[in-house]
Protein backbone atom coordinates (compact mmCIF):
# COMPACT_ATOMS: atom_id res chain seq x y z
CA UNK A 1 0.00 0.00 0.00
CA UNK A 2 2.70 2.70 0.92
CA UNK A 3 4.71 1.39 -2.19
CA UNK A 4 1.94 2.27 -4.73
CA UNK A 5 1.27 5.93 -2.54
CA UNK A 6 4.90 6.45 -3.28
CA UNK A 7 4.47 5.61 -6.68
CA UNK A 8 1.34 8.22 -6.80
CA UNK A 9 3.68 11.00 -5.48
CA UNK A 10 6.50 10.54 -7.75
CA UNK A 11 4.01 10.67 -10.77
CA UNK A 12 4.69 14.53 -12.24
CA UNK A 13 1.39 16.05 -13.58
CA UNK A 14 1.77 19.32 -15.94
CA UNK A 15 0.21 21.34 -12.58
CA UNK A 16 2.82 20.85 -10.76
CA UNK A 17 5.62 22.11 -13.25
CA UNK A 18 4.62 25.83 -12.49
CA UNK A 19 3.62 26.37 -16.22
CA UNK A 20 1.61 29.29 -17.12
CA UNK A 21 -2.27 28.87 -16.75
CA UNK A 22 -2.38 29.88 -20.30
CA UNK A 23 -0.53 26.75 -21.24
CA UNK A 24 -1.88 24.65 -18.74
CA UNK A 25 -5.99 25.55 -20.24
CA UNK A 26 -3.73 24.64 -24.25
CA UNK A 27 -2.62 21.30 -23.07
CA UNK A 28 -6.05 20.68 -21.54
CA UNK A 29 -7.45 21.26 -24.54
CA UNK A 30 -5.10 19.15 -26.44
CA UNK A 31 -6.50 16.54 -24.35
CA UNK A 32 -3.04 15.47 -22.60
CA UNK A 33 -3.49 13.99 -19.47
CA UNK A 34 0.11 13.60 -18.51
CA UNK A 35 3.33 14.13 -19.20
CA UNK A 36 5.41 11.77 -21.03
CA UNK A 37 8.56 10.64 -19.91
CA UNK A 38 10.78 12.75 -21.87
CA UNK A 39 8.20 15.90 -21.33
CA UNK A 40 8.32 15.04 -17.72
CA UNK A 41 12.20 15.11 -17.50
CA UNK A 42 12.95 17.66 -19.94
CA UNK A 43 10.42 20.32 -19.55
CA UNK A 44 11.64 20.98 -16.01
CA UNK A 45 15.33 20.52 -16.81
CA UNK A 46 14.28 23.44 -19.28
CA UNK A 47 12.64 25.47 -17.08
CA UNK A 48 15.82 25.91 -14.62
CA UNK A 49 17.90 27.01 -18.38
CA UNK A 50 19.78 23.82 -18.59
CA UNK A 51 21.51 22.85 -22.17
CA UNK A 52 20.00 19.84 -22.35
CA UNK A 53 20.81 16.80 -25.34
CA UNK A 54 17.46 13.80 -25.56
CA UNK A 55 17.34 11.04 -26.81
CA UNK A 56 14.32 9.49 -26.89
CA UNK A 57 12.07 7.33 -29.53
CA UNK A 58 9.66 8.86 -32.42
CA UNK A 59 6.28 9.59 -31.10
CA UNK A 60 7.43 9.75 -27.39
CA UNK A 61 6.68 13.51 -26.85
CA UNK A 62 9.51 15.30 -28.14
CA UNK A 63 8.68 18.35 -29.56
CA UNK A 64 6.23 19.41 -26.78
CA UNK A 65 9.13 18.56 -24.30
CA UNK A 66 10.85 21.83 -25.93
CA UNK A 67 7.63 23.63 -26.95
CA UNK A 68 6.24 24.06 -23.88
CA UNK A 69 9.01 25.49 -21.66
CA UNK A 70 9.77 27.90 -24.90
CA UNK A 71 6.45 29.29 -24.47
CA UNK A 72 6.28 29.71 -20.92
CA UNK A 73 10.01 31.54 -20.54
CA UNK A 74 8.56 33.79 -23.69
CA UNK A 75 5.73 34.80 -21.62
CA UNK A 76 7.73 35.64 -18.19
CA UNK A 77 9.84 37.88 -20.30
CA UNK A 78 7.46 39.80 -21.83
CA UNK A 79 5.71 40.34 -18.41
CA UNK A 80 8.87 42.42 -17.34
CA UNK A 81 7.98 44.65 -21.32
CA UNK A 82 11.32 44.17 -23.02
CA UNK A 83 11.74 45.03 -26.63
CA UNK A 84 9.94 42.94 -29.70
CA UNK A 85 12.48 40.65 -31.01
CA UNK A 86 12.90 36.98 -32.42
CA UNK A 87 13.66 35.00 -28.84
CA UNK A 88 13.62 31.77 -29.95
CA UNK A 89 14.98 29.37 -32.92
CA UNK A 90 13.95 26.30 -33.86
CA UNK A 91 16.01 24.14 -36.46
CA UNK A 92 14.62 21.15 -38.18
CA UNK A 93 16.13 19.07 -41.51
CA UNK A 94 12.94 18.84 -43.31
CA UNK A 95 9.95 20.97 -44.21
CA UNK A 96 7.90 18.91 -42.98
CA UNK A 97 9.62 18.23 -39.41
CA UNK A 98 9.28 22.24 -39.22
CA UNK A 99 5.31 22.12 -39.84
CA UNK A 100 5.10 19.83 -37.67
CA UNK A 101 7.10 21.98 -35.06
CA UNK A 102 4.98 25.28 -36.23
CA UNK A 103 1.69 23.19 -35.50
CA UNK A 104 2.79 22.00 -31.85
CA UNK A 105 3.39 25.94 -31.19
CA UNK A 106 0.06 27.25 -32.58
CA UNK A 107 -1.47 24.32 -30.36
CA UNK A 108 0.00 25.20 -27.72
CA UNK A 109 0.19 29.14 -27.66
CA UNK A 110 -3.90 29.00 -28.95
CA UNK A 111 -4.81 30.23 -25.24
CA UNK A 112 -1.96 33.27 -25.66
CA UNK A 113 -1.50 33.66 -29.14
CA UNK A 114 -1.70 37.30 -29.18
CA UNK A 115 1.08 37.16 -26.43
CA UNK A 116 3.14 34.78 -28.72
CA UNK A 117 3.95 34.93 -32.59
CA UNK A 118 5.76 32.43 -34.84
CA UNK A 119 6.63 32.19 -38.10
CA UNK A 120 7.47 28.73 -40.04
CA UNK A 121 9.86 30.17 -43.08
CA UNK A 122 10.74 26.45 -44.35
CA UNK A 123 8.25 26.74 -47.33
CA UNK A 124 8.93 27.15 -50.67
CA UNK A 125 8.21 30.87 -50.90
CA UNK A 126 10.70 33.35 -52.21
CA UNK A 127 12.88 35.34 -49.11
CA UNK A 128 11.53 38.28 -50.52
CA UNK A 129 7.80 37.21 -50.19
CA UNK A 130 8.81 36.13 -46.87
CA UNK A 131 10.65 39.18 -45.66
CA UNK A 132 7.57 41.19 -44.32
CA UNK A 133 6.49 38.50 -41.62
CA UNK A 134 10.32 38.50 -40.18
CA UNK A 135 9.80 43.05 -39.96
CA UNK A 136 7.50 42.20 -37.45
CA UNK A 137 9.84 40.52 -35.39
CA UNK A 138 8.04 37.21 -34.33
CA UNK A 139 9.31 36.02 -30.80
CA UNK A 140 9.50 32.06 -32.52
CA UNK A 141 11.03 31.06 -35.75
CA UNK A 142 11.19 27.75 -37.39
CA UNK A 143 12.99 26.73 -40.29
CA UNK A 144 15.46 24.36 -42.08
CA UNK A 145 19.02 25.63 -41.26
CA UNK A 146 20.11 26.91 -45.17
CA UNK A 147 16.19 29.01 -45.20
CA UNK A 148 17.20 31.01 -41.64
CA UNK A 149 21.07 31.36 -43.21
CA UNK A 150 19.43 32.67 -46.44
CA UNK A 151 17.07 35.14 -44.33
CA UNK A 152 20.14 36.08 -42.24
CA UNK A 153 22.31 36.48 -45.15
CA UNK A 154 19.49 38.91 -46.51
CA UNK A 155 19.32 40.86 -43.42
CA UNK A 156 15.93 39.43 -43.35
CA UNK A 157 16.64 38.21 -39.60
CA UNK A 158 18.60 39.46 -37.11
CA UNK A 159 19.03 36.88 -34.04
CA UNK A 160 21.32 39.19 -31.85
CA UNK A 161 20.96 40.44 -29.66
CA UNK A 162 18.00 39.32 -27.81
CA UNK A 163 18.03 35.80 -28.78
CA UNK A 164 17.26 33.08 -25.73
CA UNK A 165 16.63 29.59 -27.00
CA UNK A 166 18.04 27.24 -30.20
CA UNK A 167 16.39 24.01 -30.69
CA UNK A 168 17.58 21.25 -33.13
CA UNK A 169 14.98 18.53 -34.04
CA UNK A 170 16.02 15.32 -35.70
CA UNK A 171 19.51 16.73 -34.86
CA UNK A 172 21.20 13.70 -36.22
CA UNK A 173 19.58 14.07 -39.20
CA UNK A 174 21.27 17.87 -39.78
CA UNK A 175 24.56 16.20 -41.53
CA UNK A 176 22.86 13.10 -43.48
CA UNK A 177 20.81 16.28 -45.18
CA UNK A 178 24.04 18.35 -46.16
CA UNK A 179 23.44 21.06 -43.36
CA UNK A 180 26.83 21.07 -41.97
CA UNK A 181 28.40 23.66 -43.75
CA UNK A 182 25.21 25.84 -43.01
CA UNK A 183 25.34 24.68 -39.47
CA UNK A 184 28.57 26.13 -38.78
CA UNK A 185 27.87 29.46 -40.44
CA UNK A 186 24.82 29.78 -38.84
CA UNK A 187 26.78 29.53 -35.73
CA UNK A 188 28.23 32.58 -36.19
CA UNK A 189 24.85 34.61 -36.47
CA UNK A 190 23.77 33.59 -32.85
CA UNK A 191 24.66 35.85 -29.52
CA UNK A 192 27.12 34.15 -27.51
CA UNK A 193 24.67 32.97 -24.51
CA UNK A 194 21.76 31.09 -24.80
CA UNK A 195 20.06 27.79 -23.96
CA UNK A 196 20.41 25.20 -26.37
CA UNK A 197 18.30 21.83 -26.87
CA UNK A 198 18.90 19.42 -29.09
CA UNK A 199 16.34 16.69 -29.53
CA UNK A 200 17.66 13.21 -31.42
CA UNK A 201 16.18 9.71 -31.44
CA UNK A 202 19.77 8.09 -31.68
CA UNK A 203 23.57 9.10 -30.02
CA UNK A 204 25.71 9.35 -32.89
CA UNK A 205 29.18 10.75 -33.83
CA UNK A 206 27.43 13.41 -35.71
CA UNK A 207 25.41 14.63 -32.60
CA UNK A 208 28.77 14.86 -30.43
CA UNK A 209 30.03 16.96 -33.05
CA UNK A 210 27.03 18.97 -33.37
CA UNK A 211 27.01 18.78 -29.01
CA UNK A 212 30.66 20.13 -29.01
CA UNK A 213 29.11 23.06 -31.62
CA UNK A 214 26.22 24.38 -30.00
CA UNK A 215 25.98 23.28 -25.91
CA UNK A 216 27.26 24.39 -22.72
CA UNK A 217 27.70 21.87 -19.93
CA UNK A 218 24.33 20.33 -21.41
CA UNK A 219 22.40 17.29 -19.70
CA UNK A 220 21.99 14.20 -21.48
CA UNK A 221 18.88 12.53 -21.26
CA UNK A 222 18.79 8.61 -22.22
CA UNK A 223 15.73 7.65 -21.34
CA UNK A 224 15.31 4.04 -20.61
CA UNK A 225 12.01 3.31 -22.62
CA UNK A 226 11.13 0.74 -25.45
CA UNK A 227 12.09 1.60 -29.42
CA UNK A 228 8.69 0.97 -29.99
CA UNK A 229 4.88 1.18 -28.45
CA UNK A 230 3.87 -2.14 -25.73
CA UNK A 231 2.27 -5.07 -27.42
CA UNK A 232 -0.93 -3.77 -26.26
CA UNK A 233 -1.08 -0.67 -27.83
CA UNK A 234 0.54 -1.89 -30.95
CA UNK A 235 0.02 -5.70 -32.81
CA UNK A 236 3.03 -6.53 -35.63
CA UNK A 237 2.51 -9.01 -38.05
CA UNK A 238 4.13 -10.83 -40.49
CA UNK A 239 2.99 -12.62 -43.77
CA UNK A 240 5.71 -14.38 -45.73
CA UNK A 241 5.48 -15.30 -49.01
CA UNK A 242 7.23 -14.98 -52.80
CA UNK A 243 8.08 -11.80 -53.90
CA UNK A 244 6.24 -12.21 -57.17
CA UNK A 245 2.96 -12.76 -54.36
CA UNK A 246 3.50 -9.11 -53.09
CA UNK A 247 1.17 -7.92 -55.51
CA UNK A 248 -1.25 -10.82 -54.88
CA UNK A 249 -1.72 -10.08 -51.52
CA UNK A 250 -1.49 -6.45 -51.30
CA UNK A 251 -4.97 -6.82 -54.65
CA UNK A 252 -6.77 -9.00 -52.52
CA UNK A 253 -6.35 -7.02 -48.89
CA UNK A 254 -7.23 -3.64 -50.52
CA UNK A 255 -9.85 -4.54 -53.08
CA UNK A 256 -11.41 -7.42 -50.90
CA UNK A 257 -10.97 -5.80 -47.46
CA UNK A 258 -9.14 -2.84 -46.28
CA UNK A 259 -10.33 -0.57 -48.89
CA UNK A 260 -14.20 -0.85 -47.69
CA UNK A 261 -12.86 -0.09 -43.79
CA UNK A 262 -10.97 3.00 -45.14
CA UNK A 263 -13.60 4.55 -46.56
CA UNK A 264 -15.87 3.86 -43.38
CA UNK A 265 -13.24 5.97 -41.86
CA UNK A 266 -12.00 3.13 -39.71
CA UNK A 267 -8.82 2.57 -41.42
CA UNK A 268 -5.51 4.98 -42.13
CA UNK A 269 -3.36 3.23 -44.25
CA UNK A 270 0.69 3.69 -45.28
CA UNK A 271 2.61 1.52 -47.13
CA UNK A 272 6.15 1.30 -47.00
CA UNK A 273 8.15 0.17 -49.86
CA UNK A 274 11.86 0.00 -50.34
CA UNK A 275 12.67 4.05 -50.47
CA UNK A 276 16.93 3.16 -51.41
CA UNK A 277 16.15 3.94 -54.90
CA UNK A 278 14.75 7.48 -54.24
CA UNK A 279 18.85 8.09 -53.32
CA UNK A 280 20.57 10.31 -55.76
CA UNK A 281 23.30 7.87 -57.90
CA UNK A 282 25.51 10.34 -57.99
CA UNK A 283 26.17 10.89 -54.41
CA UNK A 284 26.53 6.78 -53.72
CA UNK A 285 30.18 6.65 -51.79
CA UNK A 286 32.36 3.94 -53.38
CA UNK A 287 32.93 2.30 -50.45
CA UNK A 288 30.79 -0.28 -49.27
CA UNK A 289 30.23 0.23 -45.77
CA UNK A 290 29.81 4.10 -45.87
CA UNK A 291 27.52 3.10 -48.66
CA UNK A 292 25.25 1.10 -46.25
CA UNK A 293 25.53 3.68 -43.89
CA UNK A 294 23.92 6.25 -46.14
CA UNK A 295 21.53 4.20 -47.40
CA UNK A 296 20.50 3.40 -43.86
CA UNK A 297 20.49 6.82 -42.95
CA UNK A 298 18.47 8.07 -46.15
CA UNK A 299 15.87 5.67 -45.45
CA UNK A 300 15.16 6.41 -41.93
CA UNK A 301 15.18 10.38 -42.77
CA UNK A 302 12.50 9.72 -45.36
CA UNK A 303 10.59 7.89 -42.80
CA UNK A 304 11.21 10.39 -39.65
CA UNK A 305 10.73 13.35 -42.18
CA UNK A 306 7.18 13.36 -42.42
CA UNK A 307 4.55 13.98 -39.66
CA UNK A 308 2.10 11.30 -40.55
CA UNK A 309 -1.29 12.13 -38.36
CA UNK A 310 -3.46 9.25 -36.67
CA UNK A 311 -2.34 6.78 -38.82
CA UNK A 312 -3.22 2.85 -37.46
CA UNK A 313 -2.19 0.54 -39.88
CA UNK A 314 1.60 0.33 -41.40
CA UNK A 315 2.13 -2.25 -44.46
CA UNK A 316 5.71 -3.22 -45.26
CA UNK A 317 5.39 -3.89 -48.90
CA UNK A 318 9.48 -4.54 -48.62
CA UNK A 319 10.67 -5.21 -45.61
CA UNK A 320 12.92 -2.39 -44.57
CA UNK A 321 16.71 -2.51 -44.45
CA UNK A 322 17.87 -2.15 -41.17
CA UNK A 323 16.29 -2.17 -37.33
CA UNK A 324 16.53 1.28 -37.78
CA UNK A 325 14.44 1.99 -40.33
CA UNK A 326 11.92 -0.99 -39.54
CA UNK A 327 11.17 1.40 -35.66
CA UNK A 328 11.01 4.37 -38.03
CA UNK A 329 8.65 3.14 -39.89
CA UNK A 330 6.13 1.39 -38.03
CA UNK A 331 6.61 4.40 -35.43
CA UNK A 332 4.26 5.97 -37.13
CA UNK A 333 1.27 4.55 -35.95
CA UNK A 334 0.58 3.69 -32.27
CA UNK A 335 1.74 7.30 -31.13
CA UNK A 336 1.05 8.55 -27.88
CA UNK A 337 -2.62 6.89 -26.58
CA UNK A 338 -3.41 5.61 -29.87
CA UNK A 339 -3.43 2.16 -30.79
CA UNK A 340 -2.30 0.61 -34.00
CA UNK A 341 -1.11 -2.30 -36.32
CA UNK A 342 2.00 -3.24 -39.20
CA UNK A 343 1.65 -6.08 -41.46
CA UNK A 344 5.07 -6.97 -42.73
CA UNK A 345 5.38 -8.53 -46.34
CA UNK A 346 8.73 -11.33 -46.30
CA UNK A 347 9.86 -12.75 -48.73
CA UNK A 348 12.80 -15.73 -49.02
CA UNK A 349 15.95 -12.92 -49.37
CA UNK A 350 14.14 -10.89 -46.12
CA UNK A 351 14.36 -13.48 -43.78
CA UNK A 352 17.39 -12.69 -42.41
CA UNK A 353 16.10 -8.77 -42.19
CA UNK A 354 13.07 -10.27 -40.09
CA UNK A 355 15.45 -12.63 -37.88
CA UNK A 356 17.37 -9.22 -36.74
CA UNK A 357 14.58 -7.00 -36.28
CA UNK A 358 12.93 -9.63 -34.06
CA UNK A 359 15.85 -10.56 -32.54
CA UNK A 360 16.17 -6.57 -31.88
CA UNK A 361 12.80 -6.68 -30.11
CA UNK A 362 12.93 -9.86 -28.29
CA UNK A 363 12.42 -8.55 -24.77
CA UNK A 364 9.13 -6.48 -25.63
CA UNK A 365 7.75 -8.41 -27.69
CA UNK A 366 9.02 -12.40 -27.00
CA UNK A 367 7.26 -14.38 -29.51
CA UNK A 368 8.69 -12.56 -32.68
CA UNK A 369 6.43 -10.89 -35.44
CA UNK A 370 2.73 -12.64 -35.01
CA UNK A 371 2.39 -14.65 -38.11
CA UNK A 372 -0.72 -12.84 -40.29
CA UNK A 373 -3.55 -15.49 -41.06
CA UNK A 374 -3.93 -15.39 -44.76
CA UNK A 375 -4.45 -18.27 -47.24
CA UNK A 376 -2.11 -17.28 -50.86
CA UNK A 377 -4.44 -20.51 -52.11
CA UNK A 378 -7.53 -18.89 -51.59
CA UNK A 379 -6.44 -15.21 -53.36
CA UNK A 380 -4.97 -17.42 -56.25
CA UNK A 381 -8.20 -16.16 -58.22
CA UNK A 382 -7.29 -12.78 -57.90
CA UNK A 383 -3.78 -13.64 -59.44
CA UNK A 384 -4.97 -12.82 -62.80
CA UNK A 385 -5.98 -9.39 -62.16
CA UNK A 386 -3.01 -8.75 -59.48
CA UNK A 387 -0.73 -9.40 -62.73
CA UNK A 388 -2.40 -7.36 -65.04
CA UNK A 389 -2.53 -4.57 -62.73
CA UNK A 390 1.21 -4.78 -61.85
CA UNK A 391 2.37 -5.02 -65.54
CA UNK A 392 0.66 -2.07 -66.63
CA UNK A 393 2.70 0.15 -63.84
CA UNK A 394 5.39 1.02 -65.89
CA UNK A 395 7.94 3.40 -65.74
CA UNK A 396 6.02 5.45 -68.38
CA UNK A 397 2.61 5.36 -66.37
CA UNK A 398 4.43 6.33 -63.18
CA UNK A 399 5.61 9.37 -64.96
CA UNK A 400 2.25 10.25 -66.31
CA UNK A 401 0.58 9.92 -63.03
CA UNK A 402 3.39 12.55 -60.99
CA UNK A 403 3.60 14.71 -64.17
CA UNK A 404 -0.48 14.95 -63.66
CA UNK A 405 -0.12 15.57 -60.24
CA UNK A 406 2.20 18.29 -60.38
CA UNK A 407 -0.40 20.17 -63.04
CA UNK A 408 -3.08 20.05 -60.48
CA UNK A 409 -1.10 20.95 -57.66
CA UNK A 410 -0.03 24.35 -60.33
CA UNK A 411 -3.78 24.61 -61.40
CA UNK A 412 -4.33 24.69 -57.78
CA UNK A 413 -1.79 27.03 -56.39
CA UNK A 414 -2.57 30.30 -54.62
CA UNK A 415 1.23 30.79 -54.94
CA UNK A 416 0.86 30.85 -58.72
CA UNK A 417 -2.46 32.73 -59.14
CA UNK A 418 -0.71 35.88 -59.48
CA UNK A 419 2.03 34.51 -61.97
CA UNK A 420 -1.16 33.07 -63.99
CA UNK A 421 -3.00 36.14 -63.47
CA UNK A 422 0.15 38.72 -65.17
CA UNK A 423 0.83 35.58 -67.66
CA UNK A 424 -2.56 34.02 -68.85
CA UNK A 425 -1.03 31.99 -71.59
CA UNK A 426 1.10 30.03 -69.51
CA UNK A 427 -2.28 28.76 -67.75
CA UNK A 428 -3.63 28.00 -71.45
CA UNK A 429 -0.68 25.75 -72.09
CA UNK A 430 -1.07 23.94 -68.73
CA UNK A 431 -4.58 23.59 -68.98
CA UNK A 432 -4.70 22.30 -72.17
CA UNK A 433 -1.46 20.18 -72.54
CA UNK A 434 -2.13 16.77 -74.15
CA UNK A 435 -2.73 13.78 -71.18
CA UNK A 436 -0.39 10.92 -72.17
CA UNK A 437 -2.88 7.72 -71.75
CA UNK A 438 -0.20 5.31 -70.96
CA UNK A 439 -2.30 3.15 -69.24
CA UNK A 440 -4.77 1.03 -70.37
CA UNK A 441 -8.12 1.15 -69.06
CA UNK A 442 -10.24 -2.58 -68.36
CA UNK A 443 -13.39 -1.91 -67.41
CA UNK A 444 -13.46 -5.55 -66.35
CA UNK A 445 -10.97 -5.30 -63.36
CA UNK A 446 -13.10 -2.66 -61.69
CA UNK A 447 -15.48 -5.20 -59.54
CA UNK A 448 -14.16 -7.99 -58.07
CA UNK A 449 -16.90 -11.38 -57.92
CA UNK A 450 -17.72 -12.57 -54.71
CA UNK A 451 -17.08 -15.75 -55.65
CA UNK A 452 -13.31 -14.55 -56.17
CA UNK A 453 -13.13 -12.98 -52.40
CA UNK A 454 -11.07 -14.89 -49.90
CA UNK A 455 -12.95 -16.79 -47.44
CA UNK A 456 -10.74 -15.35 -44.98
CA UNK A 457 -11.11 -12.20 -45.74
CA UNK A 458 -15.03 -12.12 -46.15
CA UNK A 459 -15.27 -13.23 -42.27
CA UNK A 460 -13.36 -10.38 -41.28
CA UNK A 461 -15.40 -7.23 -43.10
CA UNK A 462 -19.07 -7.15 -43.90
CA UNK A 463 -19.35 -6.78 -47.52
CA UNK A 464 -22.46 -4.34 -48.60
CA UNK A 465 -22.85 -3.80 -52.26
CA UNK A 466 -22.33 -0.54 -53.88
CA UNK A 467 -25.05 2.00 -53.48
CA UNK A 468 -25.00 4.28 -56.71
CA UNK A 469 -26.63 7.28 -56.17
CA UNK A 470 -28.56 9.38 -59.04
CA UNK A 471 -29.95 12.49 -59.33
CA UNK A 472 -34.03 13.20 -59.14
CA UNK A 473 -36.20 15.12 -61.55
CA UNK A 474 -35.94 17.97 -58.61
CA UNK A 475 -31.96 17.89 -58.02
CA UNK A 476 -31.75 16.10 -55.40
CA UNK A 477 -29.47 12.95 -54.71
CA UNK A 478 -31.01 9.89 -53.77
CA UNK A 479 -29.87 6.20 -53.80
CA UNK A 480 -31.19 2.90 -54.90
CA UNK A 481 -31.93 0.36 -52.14
CA UNK A 482 -29.93 -2.11 -51.49
CA UNK A 483 -31.65 -4.89 -53.48
CA UNK A 484 -31.53 -2.98 -56.83
CA UNK A 485 -27.71 -2.34 -56.16
CA UNK A 486 -27.43 -5.93 -55.33
CA UNK A 487 -29.77 -6.81 -58.74
CA UNK A 488 -27.66 -4.88 -60.71
CA UNK A 489 -24.09 -6.16 -59.60
CA UNK A 490 -25.90 -10.10 -60.56
CA UNK A 491 -26.67 -8.42 -63.93
CA UNK A 492 -23.43 -7.22 -64.44
CA UNK A 493 -21.90 -10.87 -63.46
CA UNK A 494 -21.61 -12.85 -66.74
CA UNK A 495 -22.16 -16.03 -64.44
CA UNK A 496 -24.94 -15.42 -62.56
CA UNK A 497 -27.03 -12.56 -65.26
CA UNK A 498 -25.74 -15.72 -68.43
CA UNK A 499 -29.82 -17.23 -69.64
CA UNK A 500 -29.84 -19.53 -72.74
CA UNK A 501 -33.34 -19.85 -74.80
CA UNK A 502 -33.55 -22.18 -77.44
CA UNK A 503 -33.56 -20.42 -80.90
CA UNK A 504 -37.62 -21.01 -82.27
CA UNK A 505 -38.08 -22.30 -85.60
CA UNK A 506 -39.36 -20.54 -88.42
CA UNK A 507 -42.46 -21.40 -89.70
CA UNK A 508 -42.40 -22.44 -93.38
CA UNK A 509 -45.05 -21.06 -95.61
CA UNK A 510 -46.20 -22.55 -98.93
Amino acid sequence: MNEKMEEEEETCNFEDMGLDDRILKAIAKLGWKKPTLIQEKAISLALEGKDILARARTGSGKTGSYVVPIIHKILKIKQRASEQCTKALILAPTRELCSQAQRNIIEMTSCCSRDVKSVDVSTQQPLSVQKPLLTEKPDIVVGTPSRILGHLSEGNLHLKPGLEMVVIDEADLLFSFGYEKDMKELLTHLPESYQAFLMSATLSDDIKALKSMMLHNPVTLKLEEPQLPTIEKLKQFKLRCEEEDKFLTMYALLKCHIVNQFNEGRYEIIIAADETSLENPSNRANNNKNKRFRRRDYESGISRGIDFRNVTTIINFDFPQSVESYIHRVGRTARADARGMSLSLVCMKETARLEEVEKFLLDSYPQGLTEFKFDMEEASGLRYRSETARRSVTKDAIREARRKEIKVEMLNSQKLKTYFEDNPRDLQVLKHDKVLHVVKVQPHLKNVPDYLVPQSLKNTAKYYPMRKSHTLANGKRAFKSRGQARYQKQQADPLKSFSFEPKKKKRRTK
